[in-house]
């Protein structure tokens, strides 16, 4: 839906700003990060999917707005190889060993030069109107995100209108991952969890969602996810009553997590040696460090009283 101006309808609550909202300003980017060198930094985090690169990176080269820079974390060998074999002066790949989708974004995230930040996963493309409809949408503010609707392709297909609301987000995700926002807001919340090797898209929104933010809608499906056997929906679906536990552990006052959610987590032993690998790269992350004990039995599911 358009407003009278014919720029797309904001759905966002300006009545439940949520806790420690902070107010929607305009914002001077510049001011916050200094001169930037283009308008969007497109990360495109890449863990064995090198088969996928030229047809993600030929999908942004197709784009009607052309003031975006790639930046390509690359997690194997391969990845590399094919990474460096699309590199110019605005694709930008780093090496970076595999520690997850999170942390490759806040990797690509702190290399950034551009206003605006947009995750996309190696596998996926975007239509060639995707970079020109957001940048319009988003607007001014200092917390902001804009996306638009998602079609599915490969194995599988469909679509997604995704529907914001705070609350609508503390019980399911509302976003997809692909979706352009600020710089500041990636900075307000720390970058994405890297504590969380599923649902991690999730996660992020609802660290996100602490904010007053402004979500614009672009109704048309200009995201292209590809369904695949290697594709994460896949891959981690059998633990997700896990990660949505986590997730909820991750935010207590939010949530108020529960032994059931610490129940859950210690059923979920076959993540176990993901999270200890996690663990050898970020040895004091305390989440970590509880679900995996929770996991081993070093950890007791029912917390003592307090005293």
């Amino acid at each position: 839906m358009y407003d009278s101006s014919g720029r797309p309808w904001l759905d966002h609550e300006a009545s439940d700003p949520g806790p420690k909202a902070l107010p929607r300003e305009p914002a001077s980017m510049e001011l916050l990060y200094g001169p930037f060198q283009c308008s969007v930094s497109v990360l495109v985090p890449c863990y064995r999917q090198a088969k996928f690169l030229r047809e993600v990176i030929a999908s942004l080269h197709a784009q009607t707005f052309t003031d975006w820079e790639a930046i390509i974390v690359a997690g194997s060998s391969e990845d590399l190889v094919a990474g460096l074999s699309l590199a110019s002066d605005r694709i930008r790949v780093i090496q970076h060993p595999s520690t997850g989708a999170s942390d490759a974004r806040n990797v690509a995230a702190r290399a950034a030069r551009g206003r605006w930040l947009l995750p996309l996963d190696a596998d996926d493309k975007l239509a060639p109107t995707f970079l020109r409809k957001v940048t319009e949408a988003i607007g001014p503010w200092k917390f902001a995100v804009a996306h638009t609707d998602l079609s599915l392709f490969g194995d599988k297909c469909g679509d997604w209108c995704p529907a914001w609301s705070r609350d609508g987000m503390l019980r399911d995700n509302c976003l997809q991952n692909t979706s352009l926002h600020t710089r500041a807001l990636w900075e307000a919340v720390g970058g994405w969890d890297v504590a969380m090797l599923g649902f991690e898209d999730w996660a992020y929104w609802v660290s996100c969602s602490r904010y007053a933010l402004n979500v614009a809608r672009v109704p048309e499906k200009l995201f292209h996810q590809r369904q695949w056997a290697g594709n994460m929906t896949h891959v981690g679906g059998q633990f997700a009553s896990a990660w949505k536990a986590m997730i909820r552990m991750r935010h207590p006052d939010l949530y108020c997590p529960d032994k059931k959610d610490r129940q859950a987590v210690a059923a979920a032993k076959g993540l176990l040696p993901r999270l200890r690998e996690q663990l050898t790269h970020f040895p004091t992350n305390e989440s970590l460090q509880t679900w995996a004990g929770l996991m081993d039995g070093t950890v007791a599911v029912t917390e003592p009283e307090p005293k």
